[in-house]
């Protein structure tokens, strides 16, 4: 990202491509709107303090998402603020991220999953990550994506057929 002459525009257009994805990436991770939001702001804050540090650096969308995974964890760490998903209401999911609403079961099912398991089905259908974009994203090595990712869909699969059997 060179920007040059352009001023402060440029984070704008960063903001108005990334910042949904990013504040739903939080949400996945947080489950809490407010912290979401912070997220998303603490991470356009830090790409401009990094571009008035290094104006040379090329700065990739991954990068958007490492700053706000790790800044995520660093509140889960700190503030220990979640909400469970049976205190979210569809109202709220819906009038925060418009379409969600018709997957709140499967939010319901995903909840039951490990946390890094979440986060790979994210990255992976919501993103359209490829299994060795989110290796590098995790640190773990292109296999162990594959796998978590094939754990995961496993587990939901089993936890929808349960969930049908009950309906």
């Amino acid at each position: 990202m060179n920007h040059g002459d352009l001023g402060d525009e440029w984070i704008d257009s960063w903001i108005a491509r990334w910042g949904d994805r990013i504040t739903r990436y939080a949400f996945v991770l947080l489950r809490d709107s407010h912290l979401a939001q912070d997220v998303a702001q603490e991470t356009f804050l830090r790409l401009y303090q990094t571009h008035i540090r290094h104006p040379d650096r090329v700065m990739q969308p991954a990068w958007l998402f490492t700053v706000a995974r790790r800044y995520a964890f660093d509140l889960l760490r700190h503030h220990d603020k979640t909400v469970p998903w049976d205190m979210v209401t569809d109202d709220q999911v819906n009038h925060q991220h418009p379409g969600v609403g018709n997957g709140v079961l499967l939010q319901d099912l995903l909840e039951h999953l490990a946390p890094i398991d979440r986060e790979c089905l994210w990255l992976f259908y919501y993103l359209d990550w490829s299994t060795k974009q989110i290796a590098q994203h995790l640190k773990i090595t292109p296999g162990a994506a594959r796998g978590r990712l094939l754990r995961a869909r496993r587990r939901l699969h089993e936890l929808w057929e349960v969930d049908s059997d009950v309906r």
